[in-house]
């Protein structure tokens, strides 16, 4: 018999993983546009400063695990940039700020038309 609740695929000690992927799109001055249809989960997306984000959920979770994005450039040349967490709140504000780097650990913006397919890998909602 199938086990419906899947948990020897997650690949993860941690009991109950949850993944959420968003897809966002970065337009004029870095201004973010979320993809609503493949963004399940995730609230918002808002611009705080130059290659400064705050992502919004749309439920509290337990615990945070790891936050991934690739790059999609549609436009413009690459920009090399990491991708740098600044803070996790995935309880209460349900929040997580993050900040787009150079190799020096300065603040860059992302290139208009650069689309970001982010992954979290989050710990059971307490909803």
């Amino acid at each position: 018999m199938a086990n419906r609740i899947f948990r020897q695929f997650a690949n993860y000690l941690e009991n109950q993983p949850v993944f959420l992927w968003g897809e966002v799109s970065v337009g004029a001055v870095g201004a973010p546009t979320v993809n609503a249809s493949k963004s399940k989960g995730i609230a918002s997306v808002a611009r705080t400063g130059v290659g400064a984000y705050t992502i919004t959920l749309s439920d509290p979770y337990t615990d945070f695990f790891h936050l991934g994005a690739t790059k999609t450039l549609s436009a413009g040349a690459p920009v090399a940039a990491s991708l740098v967490v600044r803070t996790v709140d995935v309880k209460g504000t349900k929040q997580i700020t993050v900040a787009f780097v150079d190799g020096t650990g300065a603040a860059i913006e992302l290139n208009t038309g650069t689309v970001l397919n982010i992954q979290l890998q989050l710990k059971r909602s307490t909803v």
